[in-house]
C-alpha cells in the first residue's frame, strides 16, 4: 500500500505552527509496512487543496489529510474533498447534537460552527473524536481510501491510534519497512 500525507493549514506555511502531525502519521504507517511516498503542506485555499488531492489520487492508494475540519470559514478541507470526490455533504443530526451539547457552556456563535462540523460527505464512515468536536472521516473511491483527521495534534493522535491504525492493520498486507540509523563520531558524514 502506498500513502501520502497532506497537512492543511496556512499557519504551517507562515511558520506560526510546526506540523507535528505528519511525522507522527508517517511513523505509524511505517510500523504497518505502508510506504509514505510524499508529504505535502498546503494552505487553506480551495483551489490548491483540490490540486494537491487530485495529484495524490493519481499516485497512491491511501491519503491521510490533517487540518481544516474546524468551525471557522477557513476550515474547508471536508468541503473541498467532497467536491473533488463528487460527494454531497449531509447533516448528521447525531454529531450536530453532540457538538451542541459539548459547546452549551458558550453563550453564542456555536450553532453555525456545530452545523458546519456536522456536515458529513455522503457514504463516509465517521471516526469518533473523543476529545474535540470535529469528527474524522473515511472516504473510499475506486479502491482508494482517504482519511480526513483534525489538525489539533492531540485529537489527531487519538483518532490515528484508535480508529485509523486498527482499520489499516485489517486491510494492509503484513509487510515491514527496515531502516538503519548510523551514528558517527569523530569523522565527517561523507
Amino acid at each position: 500500500m502506498r500513502a501520502e500525507i497532506i497537512s492543511v493549514g496556512t499557519e504551517h506555511l507562515l511558520g506560526q505552527i510546526v506540523d507535528t502531525n505528519a511525522p507522527y502519521i508517517a511513523k505509524k504507517l511505517a510500523s504497518l509496512g505502508i510506504d509514505v511516498f510524499r508529504k505535502t503542506t498546503v494552505g487553506d485555499n480551495q483551489k490548491r487543496i483540490a490540486e494537491v488531492l487530485k495529484e495524490s489520487l493519481k499516485r497512491v492508494d491511501l491519503i491521510i489529510i490533517t487540518g481544516g475540519l474546524g468551525p471557522t470559514e477557513d476550515d474547508i478541507t471536508k468541503e473541498v474533498v467532497s467536491e473533488v470526490l463528487r460527494k454531497r455533504l449531509e447533516l448528521n443530526k447525531e454529531i450536530f447534537t453532540k457538538i451542541e451539547q459539548r459547546l452549551a457552556c458558550f453563550k453564542k456563535g456555536t450553532k453555525r460552527g456545530a452545523l458546519k462540523q456536522a456536515l458529513i460527505p455522503h457514504s463516509a464512515k465517521i471516526l469518533r473524536n473523543k476529545i474535540g468536536t470535529a469528527p474524522g472521516i473515511l472516504l473510499e473511491k475506486e479502491k482508494k481510501r482517504i482519511f480526513i483527521l483534525p489538525g489539533v495534534p492531540q485529537e489527531m493522535r487519538i483518532m490515528m491510534d484508535e480508529e485509523v491504525i486498527p482499520y489499516l492493520s485489517q486491510i494492509s498486507k503484513k509487510e515491514c519497512i527496515k531502516s538503519h540509523i548510523l551514528k558517527l563520531w569523530g569523522i565527517g558524514e561523507s
